[in-house]
């Protein structure tokens, strides 16, 4: 939250903005410029211009102008400077003047007609300024790929024209992005590589830059070197709130520390850099009120943040500043005014949601997010409000499928591969509202059912859904139009039950999958996930809506005694319970209700590299009675095509895969992502996805999966594997999924499919990865 770098950025475009080193300048017009003397080289400049022509003269009185304010005589000079080679002084100068005064779009137009005049003048240090406008005016309009590849070409011309501390500025600029994208990673090079360029005077910059992203990486005792050096290399001549920011970052590294006395310290020296505004102030209080806590002065504490909250601080402190009420109220003992509290910063992550901007982007901020809900859940539960806990619960999986894309394409490594990042999610956010509307809970703004209505649509279906708060996980067992909430347990070395410690549960789940053959680890872990009372009585159908990290775990492999899940249940997995109620009906029937399903589409070995797919794509278009679209008839139209009619069944037989543009299909003549299936709404009846890791991103949760996109998009079940699964026994196993009726009944067939792999003696790796994604209907 601390924008120390956005006061960097702002503060190197107002010092660009009067540059004036003119290139081969005619001397006397230079020295007046360099001496800073306007009015006398707005004259000798203009003198020399008017004697020889000579073009720099031109420019050093157009930029003298500029200087004084003079925007008729800039924009005089600018149309001169059009007939001269410094033709892209001219339109420089000219979108300065329009950004000065606002005029961002005109600013852009000029700045663009600028550059191929400096380029073919070869003035590579204007063009780098020209750049790094143009970086930050997109930059500050949320258009992050082009501010992207301006701040990279301004480094890069900079660096042709030997000039360091501008090569450093835009380095800057492309840290800047990388950060607010959450790619840590290539914020790290570009603020080292930086510093490499800058010199002493603005190394203070460059180490504020790492220990802001130190602290967010969670390295405080790195971030606090960082930071100390920055005020080892400050002149004195900074901005007053890059001295409060780089204070307060060193407050919040010495809380993280557990260092109480140093963090009031350097508060103290902090609120020496304060501004009289009110909501300058919200940083400060909420320190303050932090250090109160940790000392135990919770009535301070409280006092503090509602003294802040009182001064109408922006929507993001909002969200932090009703946390910390909240935390400071449970501690007083004050239940009820926790509880507003909590309720209050999760309204306005809600709010947030509704205008989705790219700090939604950065996955530790949607942790952070999460934690009004997490409290609120608590002490509803503990209160046994249950109606009240299952809805906080339904309103924090609201973006299920968002928040696991976001997730998903975290790591960038690359700029291309950011940019990859930034085209999926500009394009994943309308396409999910578009295509799932508000009621499904999956849309920025999702709304969900009153819970009465909910649990009432599921009253025939047994569900549970598993919810993390803090380190507890919980489960809330929803049967018969009831929800039952509960901490899982387990039993400690003395016997006795105690709250289940979710990062323990995360090693065991790790384990688990690494080796679902292992069966001391699906019985340790049964025993947590399903104590007495978790299931449907006479072999029922079971649905699970899965928190992180259970969005990995293969229910069906977990033991029970000496039998595994899926031999007395068949499992479906849904990411919500509104999600669940709101899939009631085919998205093909929602979209074409006056059209029967259309033939099934059977895709395989697209690329001609997979003769096992193709020979399972035939066998399956023979038993469905339906033509394989095989080698070079796979293509994106033969896919993409289908999505103005309605299907029964979709079979791919590809390979498939997940990067920063999120997960995707190979065809013949290219890639499908998910994306695209979402905004063209491909949701057949049943997807069939015969590939690896089609319902799960190797370490990731199954909801940002090339399977959940076909969920996302409509479809009624998903069948999909978790992880990697050999090609022959994939393909043996999805034939025996339609031959016991896979077309007609996916979550009983592949349950039937897997019960036969079991009798058949093959361990629980060759078939436990296949689940079913999707909703319910009668109980069969």
């Amino acid at each position: 939250m601390l924008q120390t770098w956005r006061l960097i950025l702002t503060f190197s475009v107002l010092v660009l903005g009067v540059s004036c080193s003119p290139r081969n300048p005619i001397q006397p017009c230079a020295d007046l410029l360099d001496a800073k003397s306007y009015d006398e080289a707005v004259n000798v400049c203009a003198a020399i211009f008017d004697e020889t022509g000579n073009a720099d003269a031109a420019a050093g009185a157009a930029r003298a102008n500029f200087a004084l304010g003079k925007a008729d005589d800039v924009r005089v000079w600018h149309e001169r400077l059009l007939k001269t080679p410094k033709a892209g002084i001219g339109w420089a100068l000219l979108g300065r003047l329009h950004y000065q005064q606002g005029e961002a779009g005109e600013a852009v137009a000029a700045f663009e007609n600028a550059l191929p005049h400096l380029q073919l003048d070869k003035d590579h240090g204007e063009a780098a300024r020209t750049l790094y406008f143009l970086f930050y005016i997109t930059w500050d309009q949320g258009r992050y790929r082009e501010a992207l590849a301006y701040s990279h070409a301004a480094a890069e011309a900079a660096a042709q024209a030997g000039d360091t501390a501008m090569e450093a500025t835009a380095l800057g600029g492309v840290f800047t992005i990388h950060y607010e994208l959450g790619d840590l990673e290539g914020a790290q090079q570009a603020a080292e590589a930086a510093r490499e360029k800058r010199g002493k005077e603005k190394l203070a910059y460059s180490h504020s830059f790492l220990g802001t992203l130190l602290l967010d990486q969670q390295r405080p005792v790195l971030a606090r070197d960082a930071l100390n050096k920055v005020l080892e290399h400050a002149t004195g001549d900074e901005d007053r709130r890059f001295y409060r920011s780089t204070y307060l970052n060193l407050v919040r590294a010495h809380l993280d520390l557990g260092d109480v006395e140093r963090a009031a310290d350097d508060l103290a020296n902090a609120w020496e850099y304060a501004e009289p505004e009110e909501k300058e102030q919200s940083a400060l209080l909420s320190f303050q009120a932090q250090i109160e806590q940790r000392q135990g002065r919770y009535d301070e504490a409280a006092a503090t943040l509602r003294r802040a909250l009182a001064q109408d601080p922006h929507n993001d402190w909002l969200v932090d500043l009703g946390f910390q009420l909240g935390e400071a109220e449970e501690a007083r003992g004050n239940r009820q005014a926790a509880l507003e509290a909590y309720a209050n910063a999760a309204a306005t992550v809600e709010e947030l949601r509704q205008d989705l901007g790219f700090d939604d982007f950065k996955p530790w901020l949607l942790a952070k997010r999460r934690r009004p809900f997490e409290a609120l859940f608590r002490l509803h539960a503990a209160a046994e409000d249950v109606n009240e806990a299952l809805a906080v619960v339904e309103r924090a999986k609201a973006r299920t499928f968002l928040d696991a894309f976001i997730h998903a394409t975290a790591e960038t490594p690359t700029p291309d591969d950011l940019a990859a990042r930034m085209d999926f999610l500009n394009d994943l956010v309308p396409a999910l509202s578009e295509s799932l509307g508000e009621s499904f809970g999956a849309s920025p703004g999702a709304v969900t059912r009153p819970i009465p209505e909910l649990l009432a649509a599921l009253a025939d279906h047994h569900v549970l859904v598993y919810f993390r708060a803090g380190e507890t996980l919980w489960q809330i067992v929803v049967r018969n139009g009831q929800a039952t909430p509960r901490p899982l347990t387990w039993l400690n070395t003395d016997g006795d039950a105690s709250d289940s410690h979710a990062s323990r549960v995360e090693d065991m789940v790790r384990r688990f999958i690494a080796n679902p053959d292992d069966s001391a680890s699906a019985s340790a872990l049964a025993k947590i996930l399903l104590p007495p009372g978790s299931l449907p009585e006479d072999g029922a159908r079971l649905f699970v809506a899965a928190d992180r990290p259970l969005d990995r775990v293969p229910f069906a492999a977990l033991r029970l005694g000496d039998r595994f899940l899926v031999e007395d249940h068949t499992i479906v997995y849904t990411p919500s319970l509104n999600a669940l109620a709101a899939i009631g009906t085919p998205a093909s029937e929602k979209l074409v209700s006056e059209k029967p399903v259309s033939e099934n589409l059977i895709i395989g070995d697209p690329r001609s590299d997979l003769p096992a797919a193709r020979r399972e794509a035939e066998t399956v278009a023979q038993n469905l009675g339906s033509k394989a679209w095989l080698g070079e008839d796979a293509d994106r139209q033969a896919l993409l095509n289908q999505s103005q009619d309605p299907l029964g069944v979709l079979h791919l037989a590809t390979h498939s895969g997940s990067d920063a543009g999120g997960p995707w299909l190979a065809l013949a003549d290219g890639d499908v992502r998910g994306r695209e299936i979402i905004a063209q709404r491909l949701a057949p009846d049943l997807a069939v996805l015969a590939s690896c890791a089609g319902a799960s991103r190797a370490g990731l949760g199954m909801w940002s999966s090339l399977g959940a996109a076909f969920l996302a998009a409509g479809s009624r079940h998903v069948v999909a594997a978790l992880g990697s699964v050999e090609d022959d026994t994939a393909h043996r196993f999805v034939l025996r999924f339609y031959a016991a009726g896979g077309a007609q009944d996916a979550p009983g067939s592949l349950a039937e499919a897997q019960r036969q792999a079991i009798a058949a003696g093959e361990p629980p790796s060759t078939w436990s990865p296949f689940v079913v994604l999707g909703r319910g209907g009668n109980q069969e």
